[in-house]
């Protein structure tokens, strides 16, 4: 699924009295908003769904398959994590028993 087919789902499902432009519009702005607290270093939390929260990958060797060096070195980087929700988490694994 893409932003796009998020827009056309909600739009179509009757949730909202908007026009699908400006059901773009608050979904892109939900996004932007997670983007900016990433950003700054902030996690984000959304009831019932999870927390995004922006971690540092460490540098670390990989292998190159393709251009038959070796080990290659991969640089450490910023990246955004999804901590699931107890609610999410049972949803996905709903033959197990899920802590709350």
């Amino acid at each position: 699924m893409n932003k796009d087919t998020i827009v056309d789902n909600l739009y179509k499902a009757n949730r909202t009295l908007l026009l699908k432009k400006e059901v773009r519009v608050i979904v892109d702005g939900v996004f932007a908003e997670i983007e900016k607290a990433a950003a700054r270093g902030e996690k984000t939390v959304v009831q019932g769904f999870g927390v995004f929260k922006p971690a540092t990958r460490k540098a670390r060797t990989g292998q190159d398959y393709f251009g038959g060096t070796g080990a290659v070195k991969i640089p450490e980087t910023r990246v955004l994590k999804l901590e699931n929700a107890p609610g999410l988490r049972q949803i996905l694994n709903p033959k197990r028993k899920i802590k709350e």
